[in-house]
């Protein structure tokens, strides 16, 4: 059976290294993306705990304007 759930969730935030650094310690994600977007010049890091093929896109925005 394939998984039909969400392919990825997009989150503002306002560090992205601590964001970064947050998932990695509490949810056991890694990077497995980054880059600076052309468009916009915001970085952006994709990670994953790569047990299924799910992603949480941290953007860099400043300030975010609906923060969680």
């Amino acid at each position: 059976m394939s998984d039909l759930g969400l392919t990825h969730v997009a989150l503002p935030v306002s560090n992205l290294e601590a964001s970064i650094a947050f998932y990695k310690q509490y949810a056991q994600m890694q990077i497995v993306h980054k880059r600076t977007d052309a468009a916009t010049g915001a970085n952006v890091a994709w990670l994953s705990d790569r047990t299924r093929p799910f992603v949480i896109v941290l953007i860099e925005a400043s300030p975010v304007d609906h923060p969680l």
